[in-house]
């Protein structure tokens, strides 16, 4: 299903331009702003679409709160705020870091509609899950 494969490890950011760079820099910080105001204030800012227009938390929810414990070095209640984005930030940091340090890329054997039917099975069970919460 996954293969390790030798790469440069320049290739990482091969596609990252100087926009793209800054997009992601002032995406990062106003998540960020948001966050540290809902919690040194009396506000509850979301900027997440669903929320704001159906009222309904979307799979990915909770998911700045989740980054914040993982950072804290609170795993289990990360896990429990939204467990796919509590698993998805390790993953993708060891990721980076095989490719950055070591030049080994992990790669996938599925076939794409494989892993878009994998992806939403995942994103489906954890959006139930963040529903329950709600309950």
């Amino acid at each position: 299903m996954f293969r390790v494969v030798q790469t440069r490890r320049s290739e990482f950011f091969s596609g990252v331009t100087v926009p793209w760079l800054a997009g992601t820099i002032a995406a990062f910080l106003s998540v960020l702003s948001i966050y540290w105001i809902n919690e040194n204030t009396n506000h509850r800012f979301t900027v997440c679409p669903l929320q704001l227009t159906v009222s309904l938390p979307c799979p990915l929810c909770g998911g700045t709160t989740t980054a914040v414990l993982l950072a804290s070095g609170k795993p289990l209640a990360a896990f429990e705020t939204n467990p796919l984005v509590a698993v998805g930030i390790p993953l993708a940091i060891a990721w980076a870091l095989l490719w950055l340090v070591f030049g080994l890329r992990i790669v996938t054997t599925l076939p794409p509609p494989k892993q878009v039917a994998i992806l939403l099975l995942l994103l489906c069970a954890n959006w139930a899950y963040v529903l329950s919460l709600r309950g």
